[in-house]
C-alpha cells in the first residue's frame, strides 16, 4: 500500500513538484494524482523511475511504496 504522506515528504526533501515526478515516471500529472489518491496503483517501472528521481534508499522505497501500515 502506498504511503502518500511519506511520498510527499520525499518529494519535498528532493525539491520535486508533482509535475516533475509525473514527468520522471513518464505519466501525465493527472495520472500521478490518480495514483496518489489510491484510484490506480503505481507500476513497477514507475516506482523504479520515482526512486531514481527522488534518490530514495531501499528502506525509503519500501516504506513509501510497499508499506503495510500507512501513516
Amino acid at each position: 500500500m502506498l504511503d502518500v504522506k511519506a511520498l510527499r515528504h520525499a518529494m519535498l526533501d528532493a525539491d520535486c513538484t508533482a509535475k516533475a515526478l509525473a514527468s520522471a515516471c513518464q505519466i501525465c500529472p493527472s495520472a500521478l494524482y490518480r495514483r496518489l489518491n489510491g484510484k490506480v496503483s503505481f507500476t513497477l517501472g514507475e516506482i523504479n523511475r520515482a526512486v531514481d528521481h527522488l534518490h530514495l534508499t531501499t528502506e525509503q522505497r519500501n516504506q513509501i511504496f510497499f508499506a503495510e501500515k500507512v501513516s
